[in-house]
C-alpha cells in the first residue's frame, strides 16, 4: 500500500511536461539496464525463462561447478544486472540535494 502510494506521489510530482517527465525516462532506463526483473515475473518454461536459461554466463556455469550455490551472491549478481553472456554489471546512481526526494526514489526503484 506504501509503494502504490509513495509511487502515485512520484509521478505526479516530478513526472510532468516541466520536468521533461524525468519519472518515466529514469524507470525505463532502470528497467531497460537492469534485466533481472524479467525473470522474476515470467512463468517457467516461457519464452523469457528459456532465453534466460541459454543466455546464462558461460563464466558463472564454471563457477558453479566448482562452487556451491549461494543464495547471496545470487542476489548480488541480480541488484548489478549481471544476467547476461558476456557478463556486464549495470550501476545506477541516484544523487541529488533532496535527500527526501532521493530516498523516495531509492525505495520506488
Amino acid at each position: 500500500k506504501k509503494f502504490l502510494s509513495e509511487f502515485a506521489s512520484i509521478v505526479a510530482q516530478i513526472d510532468t511536461k516541466e520536468t521533461k517527465f524525468f519519472f518515466s525516462a529514469l524507470l525505463t532506463s532502470v528497467l531497460s539496464n537492469h534485466l533481472a526483473w524479467m525473470y522474476t515475473v515470467s512463468k517457467n518454461g516461457s519464452a523469457t525463462s528459456r532465453h534466460h536459461d541459454k543466455m546464462a554466463s558461460k563464466s558463472l556455469a564454471v563457477l558453479a561447478e566448482t562452487h556451491p550455490y549461494n543464495p547471496l551472491w545470487a542476489q548480488l549478481g541480480d541488484l548489478y544486472g549481471a544476467v547476461s553472456d558476456p557478463l556486464t554489471i549495470c550501476r545506477t546512481i541516484i544523487t541529488g540535494k533532496n535527500a527526501s526526494l532521493v530516498y523516495r526514489l531509492l525505495f520506488i526503484l
